[in-house]
């Protein structure tokens, strides 16, 4: 089945026909994502070319896909119209002829919309006709293309129904339903042929596309300006699958900006940021990119020595509490010794000045002149003989003693 390359006209910085508060680019893309859902419901698969490419890139983006008129793909371009009149115009690849699939694809288009919305049908013309002479974008891509006027920015009438949101939303609609009657009715009933022409055809002003055609890359891109979310199921979505959402360059710089927050907890600097919307970059392969890149990687290394730092802290920590309370347990057993001390000296105090009342010492002399005296003084005979009332005195004051020492 043939697969659908479409695409909205102009970029935000050359926008097109601009008349009034209308600008062909602002509707030109509010258009595109109106006739997506539509795409959807038709079970279409296709992709939408990427907004604000300029159009050299937009080419070579299409090339990349590798869609192809080899296979039947078809390239549906959005534009808005100027001039005055009313309704809808197409535009085809070459000459009229019987066997030009463009012309086709463009009076199928053209047709559909106009009869399901009765706007006034234009009819389609020859790039040749064109006052530029040919289509640069019809020209140079491989799939079978077709551009589509939608009304006229500078009629009045028309200008009601392109403010309209409803209208708009028929007219997506139309697009939608015009472009699955050509895949399934016209389509099957075409011959497909290789584009026959030259690589790389001139440019106006003396420049050559760089794009090599008919070769279709292995692995083609998916759009980057449209990002997937996980779509609620519907008719048309019964599983939830997969659902695209277009985004501008605004919507893309906010998505940039975001994940870097999220995956690096910082804002892209300037330079990153225009070279990913200069890239178009998806928001998967953002994500991939960043936790790849080297920013990411020192985060992890950086976030694995703070866990071992962290250990390291935890465990000094608990080497630090069990100090403190060694440290506190030494400090009451000190105090607790400190008291002892005192008490002890206190009575040691005591036991001078009871000594001293005795006669046994002299006042003021240390403890330990008593066996010195005894020495000096006494002999075995006194010893012998000394009356029990001084036993019993001597008796009393050893017991002090020894109840003393006992302590």
């Amino acid at each position: 089945m043939p697969r659908v390359l479409i695409s909205a006209a102009h970029t935000l910085e050359n926008p097109g026909e601009v008349f009034g508060d209308l600008r062909e680019a602002d509707l030109t893309r509010k258009i595109l994502k109106k006739t997506i859902p539509y795409l959807e419901a038709h079970k279409i698969e296709f992709q939408a070319v990427p907004l604000d490419l300029q159009l050299l890139k937009r080419i070579d983006w299409i090339a990349q896909t590798g869609y192809s008129r080899e296979q039947g793909d078809i390239f549906v371009e959005i534009h808005v119209n100027d001039g005055g009149k009313r309704g809808v115009e197409g535009w085809f690849e070459g000459k009229g002829s019987p066997d030009n699939n463009s012309q086709k694809l463009a009076e199928t288009i053209v047709n559909g919309i106009c009869k399901q919305t009765g706007y006034a049908n234009n009819g389609i013309r020859s790039e040749f006709e064109h006052e530029l002479g040919s289509l640069i974008i019809l020209d140079q891509i491989n799939p079978i293309g077709t551009l589509v006027e939608c009304l006229y920015i500078d009629n009045p009438e028309d200008i009601v129904i392109l403010k309209d949101e409803t209208k708009l939303d028929d007219l997506a609609k139309a697009i939608a339903d015009a472009i699955n009657d050509y895949i399934k009715n016209v389509a099957p009933t075409l011959k497909y042929a290789e584009k026959a022409r030259p690589k790389g055809m001139p440019f106006p002003g003396g420049f050559s596309s760089p794009i090599a055609k008919n070769v279709a890359p292995l692995n083609p891109p998916a759009s980057p300006f449209i990002q997937s979310h996980q779509a609620a199921s519907s008719p048309f979505n019964p599983a939830g699958a997969q659902k695209p959402v277009l985004m501008d360059r605004e919507e893309r710089k906010e998505m940039i900006k975001k994940i870097y927050q999220k995956v690096l907890n910082k804002e892209p600097s300037q330079n990153d940021l225009n070279y990913h919307l200069n890239t178009g970059v998806t928001e998967a392969e953002l994500i991939k990119k960043l936790v790849e890149g080297p920013d990411h990687e020192k985060i992890l290394q950086d976030a694995k020595e703070f866990k071992e730092l962290s250990i390291k802290v935890q465990k000094l920590e608990i080497e630090a509490s069990q100090l403190r309370a060694s440290q506190s347990d030494a400090q009451v057993m000190q105090e607790s010794m400190n008291r002892l001390l005192e008490y002890k000296n206190m009575l040691i105090s005591r036991l001078a000045q009871e000594l001293a009342n005795h006669g046994i010492v002299v006042h003021g002399a240390h403890i330990d002149s008593i066996e010195a005296q005894k020495s000096k003084n006494s002999s075995p005979l006194q010893i012998a003989t000394e009356r029990p009332e001084s036993k019993k005195v001597k008796k009393g004051i050893v017991d002090t003693i020894m109840d003393i020492f006992k302590l």
